[in-house]
């Protein structure tokens, strides 16, 4: 047990001058501050020190013993009178010891205030106690609940046992977690809102999981909501799935829970034959009631990443009428005829062929759309989609490109194209058949090679801007048929919720600009005015004030310029000069300019991959271009890379993506 403390008037009057200096610094908050000008004298302002609502409770020691110390001075009964031989008595121990005193009373039945009843048990407690520990009681007892006048209150959801941990810790304020009572002690504080005990509860079983309990703590988790447990828990089966098949609680699992699992994209795993072979023990294990389930789970093994050997042995190794199901035969024979494609050097895409196994991460550049000549020699609008993957650009100067599905709604023009993760936006347009802008806003799953639309534009549009930024994709200007002047609207598309919002306005309407996401903020620049000028300033938005500014000393001259982002920096080419290129940095107006692109392109598609800037197609002079411009940050020179892309293109949309190694 700690000693008392006795502290002397003349050892506390040294805090005094610098207390009343803390009070009256320039940096307290006006209402704080006024509240002790408004005093008129040294014992008015005193008396405000102890009793004002502005000062919370303080545990330093030298503000409690001003404040004990204030409170003998202006009540001289406090301290009998004489007011410079007052002492304060401090016991550091005193919270300790009055709860084991409290502790051992509840034990003996004495002075409590309330009976917690659980089944046959019953707890002698203090309310104030519980309240203090948790809400859950302090609502019940300082409330005018039914439980607030009984002596006596049962408890039916909890465990006698764990309210016993949680009633103990609230008096001892200690509490032993372990493999055994996690669980219950869990249920029990999530129940009651000890959220101290039930936080601790959940890091133990995270720090606790294995292949033989994950799924258990996975479903566990699920039930009573404990989200960081369910993540940490469903994380581990995709990560360790092959030792978790292996185990009798898989054999368990219900089929939409399999099936989960094993569709998953993150599944590690070293074949897909390990995924396979679980399966078939799953089915194995209580054939006649699972039987009903084999054509949808089969349906989830991504069946053209077996070998053939594994295909052919299907139908024997199985034994259970998977011969004469239909829905499984096309699956197999559809999986030969993607490995037969895949030998011969075609990319299959779809949710059964693309690879499980996390590799190296590498950039895929993706083309949609554009102009191209027919076999007339005249330019139509393209509704194909071509994709390279990107590891070392300058090593391959004749990339492979991969069709994928082509756009539909294609015969239109002016569009704009934005990537948010793998999916591609292509929204707006100015439709050559109805001949008006349009609204429609179409998206891309590069996994499932699928298109499909999505929620339209608020506003029809075409001749716009759009990028991705945090998460969400912006679409900024333009123009409509259906007013003359620039659009000066912002719209902004969450792809959780499949909403479009209208932001904050454009200061300077434009149409045809380039618009990127940097450190966080949407930069506008370059585009036409209605003046049919170059609007000539740097135009800023920053989402968390939904506000618009523009950069200060810094102007580009032409309307059609292309922009790209380098970590926190802008990179603008043809921002001034046709061929120039300037590196800006927003944050401080900083600019590098390097040497000129080889060729003054006009509409081209321009991205970044593998660390480099692509500029592809365009029109040099009247005809559209298969080459490519790549511009190296690292030593500021370009390199042109004849016959790149797959066809000669401009107007084309062009995005980069982050996927999995092929």
């Amino acid at each position: 047990m700690s000693l008392p403390v006795f502290y002397t008037r003349e050892y506390l009057n040294s805090t005094n001058h610098l207390n009343r200096r803390r009070r009256t610094s320039k940096k307290t908050p006006h209402s704080y501050r006024s509240r002790f000008e408004y005093c008129g004298s040294d014992l008015n302002n005193e008396f405000n020190f102890l009793h004002s609502p502005f000062l919370p409770p303080s545990n330093d020691i030298h503000t409690q013993k001003r404040r004990h110390l204030l409170m003998g001075r202006l009540d001289p009964s406090a301290s009998g009178g004489d007011v410079d031989s007052s002492q304060i008595l401090h016991v550091p121990s005193t919270a300790s010891d009055l709860l084991t005193t409290l502790n051992e009373m509840r034990l003996l039945a004495e002075c409590t205030d309330t009976i917690l009843c659980v089944g046959v048990r019953e707890f002698h407690c203090h309310r104030a106690i519980l309240a203090a520990n948790s809400p859950y009681f302090r609502a019940m007892f300082a409330n005018e609940m039914r439980e607030k006048s009984q002596t006596r209150v049962s408890l039916h959801e909890v465990s006698p046992t764990m309210l016993g941990f949680l009633i103990d810790y609230c008096y001892g304020t200690q509490i032993v977690i372990s493999e055994d009572n996690a669980q219950d002690l869990y249920v029990a504080a999530n129940f009651l809102q000890f959220d101290t005990v039930s936080r601790a509860c959940c890091k133990f079983l995270q720090k606790h999981i294995t292949a033989s309990n994950c799924l258990t703590l996975a479903k566990f988790a699920e039930t009573y909501r404990c989200l960081p447990l369910q993540g940490d828990a469903e994380g581990y089966v995709l990560a360790h799935f092959e030792d978790v098949s292996q185990t009798d609680e898989f054999l368990e699992l219900k089929p939409e829970q399999l099936m989960t699992y094993i569709r998953h994209d993150h599944l590690k795993t070293r074949s897909e034959k390990v995924v396979f072979d679980a399966v078939l023990r799953w089915l194995c294990h209580d054939p006649l009631d699972r039987s009903i389930f084999r054509n949808d789970i089969l349906k989830c093994v991504r069946l053209p990443l077996l070998d053939e050997e594994s295909l052919d042995e299907i139908v024997t190794r199985d034994g259970r009428g998977m011969e004469q199901s239909r829905v499984c035969k096309e699956a197999i024979q559809e999986a030969k005829y993607c490995q037969w494609l895949m030998k011969r050097g075609y990319r299959v895409l779809g949710p059964g062929t693309a690879n499980r196994r996390q590799g190296k991460k590498s950039d895929v550049i993706v083309l949609v759309g554009g102009h191209r000549k027919d076999v007339d020699g005249e330019y139509v609008y393209s509704d194909e989609v071509f994709f390279t993957e990107v590891s070392d650009p300058l090593t391959t100067r004749y990339p492979k490109w991969h069709p994928l599905a082509k756009m539909p709604h294609h015969l239109k023009r002016k569009y704009s194209v934005a990537a948010i993760d793998s999916s591609i936006y292509v929204s707006g347009g100015y439709d050559a058949v109805c001949d008006q802008s349009s609204r429609l806003v179409w998206r891309y799953s590069f996994t499932r090679n699928l298109w499909k639309p999505v929620s339209s534009l608020l506003h029809a549009r075409h001749s716009h801007g759009s990028t991705s930024l945090e998460g969400k994709m912006y679409v900024v200007g333009g123009k409509s048929s259906i007013r003359d002047s620039r659009l000066e609207s912002v719209e902004e598309y969450d792809p959780e919720t499949d909403e479009w919002r209208e932001v904050a306005p454009l200061p300077i309407a434009v149409s045809v600009p380039s618009v990127i996401g940097c450190a966080g903020r949407l930069y506008v620049i370059g585009g036409a005015t209605d003046a049919e000028s170059a609007c000539t300033q740097v135009q800023c938005y920053d989402p968390v004030t939904d506000t618009w500014s523009i950069l200060p000393e810094v102007e580009f001259y032409r309307k059609t310029l292309r922009v790209v982002s380098i970590d926190d920096s802008l990179l603008v080419i043809g921002g001034r000069k046709t061929r120039d290129t300037v590196m800006l940095s927003p944050s401080t107006n900083e600019e590098q300019l390097f040497e000129p692109a080889n060729e003054q392109r006009t509409f081209p598609g321009v991205t970044m991959a593998a660390g480099k800037v692509w500029m592809m197609g365009g029109k040099v002079g009247d005809e559209a271009k298969s080459s490519a411009d790549c511009f190296d940050p690292k030593t500021g020179t370009w390199t042109t890379l004849v016959g790149f892309l797959p066809r000669p293109l401009y107007m084309q949309g062009c995005v980069t993506i982050s996927t999995d190694s092929y």
